[in-house]
């Protein structure tokens, strides 16, 4: 079996062959697809570190509801954050085929829930709606853009900002 960032790789390769001609890496932007509650998100590859099946879980007392628990991706203990809580998507329990998306910056690291993972794909940068009117809830504040196809694309570096997406530790 592969390792996820093995396959993260193979798939920017592929991606950026499939890249139109008239397409310069600044007028596009890599993402990473994912499905939940039957919509289409994408989060910006850059702050994308892996995509692993979440296998075991482990609730943590007196954490906020989106926040589901805490699990372990190569040794380290990652939090891991339900959107669909945070956006008020319905929820249909764990099942077995969901994956973790590894969200990562210079101080904060966590992994998002998704249903599904569609896979690497780029976008014209000038393509991106800025909002929608009728965007107004806390999904407004996590907005990158919208893509033409519908795809919700999110600012992984303002979740990962967010100070209430954060586990604190106290003594």
């Amino acid at each position: 079996m592969a390792d996820a960032s093995v396959l993260l790789a193979r798939a920017k390769v592929l991606a950026r062959e499939n890249l139109k001609p008239s397409q310069s890496d600044a007028d596009t932007l890599e993402v990473l697809e994912f499905g939940l509650s039957n919509e289409s998100y994408a989060f910006e590859l850059a702050h994308v570190r892996e995509v692993v099946p979440l296998i075991e879980l482990t609730p943590l007392p007196r954490v906020p509801p989106h926040i589901l628990g805490v699990t372990h991706a190569h040794g380290q203990i990652i939090a891991v954050v339900d959107l669909r809580r945070i956006f008020n998507l319905p929820e249909r329990g764990l099942l077995n085929s969901w994956q973790m998306i590894v969200l990562q910056s210079a101080t904060m690291e966590f992994a998002v829930l998704a249903e599904r993972i569609v896979g690497v794909r780029r976008l014209p940068i000038a393509g991106l709606q800025a909002s929608l009117p009728t965007l107004t809830d806390v999904r407004a504040a996590y907005l990158k853009g919208l893509a033409p196809d519908g795809t919700v694309v999110l600012s992984a570096a303002r979740l990962l900002a967010d100070p209430q997406l954060m586990v604190q530790q106290h003594a």
